[in-house]
């Protein structure tokens, strides 16, 4: 009697441990579905796409994700975002969190090449595809600008003035870029000064300086670098800076008039984005000649339909780029209507 009265007590313990349990992992289950790491309607999506964006409070990056959310949801696509901010932890951890959500093709626009080459290694061993904005990985493929095109473009636009304004006279070409963008993106700026050596030919190759701005890509950097420049080099008369984005050249611009040194310097930029946009909407057109646009509102509808050709087998080209012209005080209306 007293062995059935144990047996019926063990019995109604594993029972109460079995309700602790299940009301445990219900309880666990609830709250990730809360913090959206568990989504019970993904199968109601054809895919789900992670888009690892740089940051949220910058106006390219702005636009390229509202055109990537619209065109997803177009599409019948899931879409998940975080925001990488150029930090390799940030970054990897987004993407460790698009995968546990079930994502069949991550997109990447932190322009790190290191990580972003890591990053696709490791979602290889997953057969998950990745698609590198504006940065170029390893084994990736990549949507944007090409590099070198973009900058040969501004270089034409600078030898242009070069020769119409200076008389052909060019002392420094001085390029504002970003080492850890990686090799490929580097040709945003060297492409210009190739066009300047190739066009004139007196040029003192020795003369292309290249200035790290590092992961600060601001105005303020971008004020900073061209000031140390130009305070260094008084006796400078003709002074082209090719500057990697419109950020710090917004930075570069208020450098060159606060050193008074508006009719000795010239500069051009990269993206045609709102500091760029707005400097050339001016009355009067100043030392930043323009920038390369890469059109960023067309890059969500251009994104989403190359994803799809990857997702579908298609097997589409490793690469495709973006159309570029230089915005100019003189065209800005008709590529940018107000």
């Amino acid at each position: 009697m007293q062995g059935c009265i144990e047996k019926k007590g063990d019995v109604m313990k594993r029972l109460i441990t079995v309700l602790i349990v299940t009301l445990v992992l219900g309880i666990a289950a609830g709250s990730l579905f809360a913090a959206g790491q568990v989504d019970s309607k993904a199968s109601d999506y054809d895919y789900v796409v992670g888009f690892n964006n740089m940051w949220t409070d910058l106006e390219f990056f702005q636009v390229v994700e509202e055109g990537l959310r619209k065109a997803a949801e177009e599409n019948n696509i899931k879409l998940l975002v975080g925001y990488g901010e150029r930090d390799g932890q940030k970054m990897m951890s987004n993407v460790d969190t698009f995968v546990l959500q079930g994502a069949d093709l991550i997109l990447d626009f932190n322009v790190l090449s290191e990580v972003g080459n890591t990053m696709t290694k490791e979602l290889a061993k997953k057969d998950i595809p990745l698609i590198a904005i504006d940065g170029v990985y390893e084994g990736a493929y990549f949507y944007g600008v090409n590099n070198e095109h973009v900058g040969r473009t501004a270089g034409t636009a600078a030898a242009e003035y070069i020769k119409d304004t200076w008389n052909g006279q060019i002392d420094y070409v001085v390029h504002i870029y970003s080492e850890s963008a990686g090799p490929a993106v580097r040709k945003r700026n060297s492409g210009a000064s190739d066009v300047i050596i190739e066009t004139f030919p007196n040029f003192n190759k020795n003369n292309v300086v290249w200035i790290d701005a590092g992961s600060h890509m601001d105005p303020i950097n971008g004020r900073s670098l061209a000031t140390d420049f130009l305070t260094a080099h008084p006796e400078a008369k003709h002074v082209y800076f090719q500057v990697l984005t419109d950020l710090p050249a917004s930075g570069v611009l208020l450098a060159v008039e606060e050193s008074g040194r508006s009719n000795e310097a010239i500069i051009l930029s990269c993206d045609a984005s709102g500091p760029a946009l707005d400097n050339l909407r001016k009355g009067k057109a100043n030392s930043w000649l323009g920038s390369v646009a890469a059109f960023p509102e067309l890059y969500g509808e251009n994104i989403i339909a190359y994803a799809l050709d990857i997702l579908g087998g298609k097997n589409p080209p490793k690469e495709r780029f973006t159309n570029n012209v230089v915005i100019t005080h003189e065209n800005i209306d008709e590529y940018y209507p107000k």
